[in-house]
């Protein structure tokens, strides 16, 4: 396997072994660049539901993996991606900065977004900046299907799970159910019904609320 945008030829057991013998899998951080619109930055880390979680063995296992990248922007809406589209965060590379050749938004444009894992191929969770969740947000209130069923059940998702990771707030998680009622397919329903169920529902399961809500 080769990953094409960087010339890097990556053997296929070297690759794999790290999402088949690690723990967990990875949040991705994607940021975008204030002083130069070709740049993003791209972080990994071991993702960990409970933000308390200790890594136990990390001297054996440094916990990193090769990443797939493959991104989309509100400036260049293109989602069918092929093999010389992706991006690669190679697991020596906590940290990374792409030159990117898609067109991306001017930093300061609020309605401006960038959009990574396209279809959800790689298994991983994304995180952005503040600002970067809203635009997204507001893409989706303004005309959904812009972005894939796929996405925008990840968007949801992603951002649920981030929020019980304390990465980012249960307000951007809330948000991102606000234009469900313009909705007609099931996965991101289902996804969001399962974390108000999940979620919500195991808060109130302990108080007088928790039998009605069931």
């Amino acid at each position: 396997m080769q990953a094409k945008s960087d010339g890097l030829d990556i053997d296929v057991k070297e690759f794999l072994d790290p999402w088949i013998l690690q723990r967990n899998f990875p949040v991705v951080t994607v940021t975008q660049n204030l002083y130069n619109n070709s740049v993003l930055h791209v972080t990994q880390e071991r993702f960990l539901l409970d933000p308390l979680d200790k890594d136990q063995d990390t001297s054996r296992s440094p916990y990193s993996w090769t990443i797939p990248l493959t991104l989309a922007s509100s400036n260049h809406s293109v989602f069918n991606q092929t093999g010389q589209d992706v991006y690669w965060l190679d697991k020596e590379e906590r940290s990374k900065t792409l030159h990117v050749s898609i067109p991306l938004p001017n930093y300061s444009d609020p309605d401006g977004w960038v959009l990574a894992n396209l279809h959800q191929y790689g298994y991983y969770r994304v995180n952005y900046q503040d600002r970067n969740w809203l635009a997204l947000i507001q893409q989706l209130k303004r005309n959904h299907s812009a972005i894939p069923v796929n996405n925008r059940a990840q968007i949801i998702n992603d951002a649920w799970s981030l929020a019980k990771a304390s990465y980012i707030s249960m307000d951007i998680a809330l948000a991102t159910l606000e234009y469900l009622h313009h909705e007609l397919k099931y996965t991101p329903w289902y996804v969001a019904w399962r974390e108000i169920t999940l979620t919500i529902g195991s808060k109130l399961e302990s108080t007088q609320l928790g039998e009605p809500f069931k």
